[in-house]
């Protein structure tokens, strides 16, 4: 009887002891620590079914006995590489990338120990899968493959709560929080709670490239509605059947988010991601000031392009306040974009209307011009006028509506930027007229050369900045979504 007695103080003690689900291979004495180690109040089979702390075979003969896991797994023992390499052979014998994703999300919700190890030593190929392009037709079906929820989800009946809701999440330690309210996902438009998928799938290459611990970071979507009908409809749509929230009831739903998160993990920074313009430019003025946020669309990729352009200038011999930019895209990332660069020319001396007058922003309806009845005014004389968004934006030297490629003639632009969803923007046309601009040759260039040397690609964006025009055409290319190459040369 008191042997029963003893080996139940035992394991009582066992279970006291510090439960870390040692991530390495290394099983013997305690070695010396540069990093906190993490705990788990996990133990035994609990800790095989949260995907957190579950390494599946990799759990070695001391794991196994001091987690409490010992006969419930199978006796042989596999190295995270082993059963990376098994992953890897799964993911190239399924036939669809969609199919890929939904397998990567299976393992993602089971084992993130060999889901993010796995990603991390494959990221050139599993990117693609887990984030853009892929995700655009995960978060299309987001419902119909819907099996176990990750993040959190805020709507409107939530008001009121949100300070009590954001304690149900269960790591006291959040460094980031990607939110959406799903109302402009990538090139597809009004998602609603379908682009839940967008903030797992940023956070995921966060943690992969970024080493940002995977119970550090919280997706987040912010469910208000959605003015989409065929979701609406569809039986398996999980988020508010309503219309979309707007006004100021739309904005007290953001702040009391914001209030709430920061009142939990005063340190978090706030990635806002896919918003429309509408609500991310008026959003971000609302929050930079107060809380520690940013807006990838605007400011994220601002700086990627900004940077990129500097490069360009500094490899040239030019100077980025003599660069003069057409854009083609008018949303919040077009936006966003210019206004990095035109902060950048005020940092190497214009003033901001001299640096805005070295743009020439299109639409889908032209230029933002002057408007003269030259082209029809289409932007000046849209249903509810001209918006406050592009007012700042109006190029007074071109017509309201000049065509992209009336543009490259008239303006003369040094630095192409494409920004816009639509597919194919630029086409051979625009190609040729840039480079004729640009590189002055007596020997035709034959298109797939063109093609080549700006490496197009569709959607853009797209960065050409060749400022030295008298040698080579050095395009420069920079651009979120990946891609094989980064640059060819006209000359090649």
């Amino acid at each position: 009887m008191e042997a029963f007695r003893s080996l139940g103080r035992n394991r009582r003690a066992l279970k006291n002891v510090v439960r870390c689900a040692v991530r390495g291979e290394y099983s013997g004495p305690p070695m010396l620590r540069t990093s906190k180690p993490l705990r788990t109040p996990q133990f035994g089979v609990d800790i095989l079914h949260d995907g957190l702390w579950n390494k599946g075979t990799g759990f070695n003969e001391f794991e196994r006995d001091r987690l409490g896991l010992r006969g419930l797994l199978p006796p042989a023992l596999r190295t995270l590489e082993q059963q990376a390499s098994r992953v890897k052979k799964a993911l190239d014998d399924l036939p669809t990338d969609e199919r890929k994703n939904l397998y990567l999300q299976d393992l993602h919700n089971r084992n993130e120990t060999l889901y993010f190890r796995t990603l991390v030593d494959n990221i050139d190929v599993m990117a693609p899968l887990v984030y853009t392009p892929t995700v655009g037709q995960v978060c299309m079906q987001f419902g119909n493959q819907f099996t176990r929820a990750r993040g959190m989800y805020f709507s409107k009946f939530d008001r009121g709560l949100m300070a009590s809701m954001v304690y149900n999440w269960p790591h006291n330690d959040v460094h980031v929080i990607v939110v959406t309210d799903g109302s402009r996902i990538l090139g597809l438009g009004d998602l609603g709670v379908n682009g839940m998928g967008i903030p797992i799938g940023k956070l995921a290459l966060y943690t992969a490239a970024g080493g940002i611990a995977p119970h550090r970071v919280l997706p987040v979507c912010i469910d208000v509605g959605t003015n989409n009908q065929s979701l609406l409809d569809d039986e398996n749509y999980l988020g508010v059947r309503e219309k979309r929230i707007s006004g100021d009831e739309y904005y007290h739903i953001l702040d009391e988010f914001m209030e709430a998160v920061y009142a939990r993990w005063p340190s978090v920074i706030v990635q806002f991601e896919d918003f429309e313009t509408s609500k991310a430019v008026p959003l971000l003025a609302r929050y930079r000031e107060k809380y520690r946020m940013f807006n990838d669309d605007i400011q994220g990729t601002g700086s990627v392009c900004l940077s990129g352009l500097l490069s360009c200038v500094r490899n040239s011999g030019g100077k980025l306040q003599d660069a003069r930019v057409l854009c083609a895209g008018a949303g919040s990332a077009g936006l966003g974009v210019c206004s990095q660069i035109v902060e950048g020319m005020m940092e190497a001396g214009l003033n901001e209307k001299d640096a805005r007058a070295r743009f020439a922003i299109c639409t889908n309806l032209g230029v933002l011009g002057r408007d003269d009845g030259k082209n029809g005014d289409p932007h000046h004389k849209a249903q509810g006028g001209l918006q406050d968004l592009h007012r700042p934006w109006i190029n007074q030297g071109l017509s309201d509506g000049t065509s992209i490629v009336d543009a490259i003639r008239q303006f003369k632009p040094t630095v192409l930027l494409g920004l816009s969803t639509a597919a194919g923007l630029f086409d051979e046309k625009i190609v040729r007229a840039m480079v004729c601009l640009l590189l002055p040759r007596s020997t035709p260039v034959p298109w797939p050369s063109l093609a080549r040397s700006l490496l197009l690609v569709s959607p853009p964006p797209l960065i050409t900045c060749p400022l030295n025009t008298n040698t080579h055409f050095h395009p420069l290319l920079e651009r979120g979504e990946p891609e094989q190459q980064a640059c060819h040369h006209a000359h090649e």
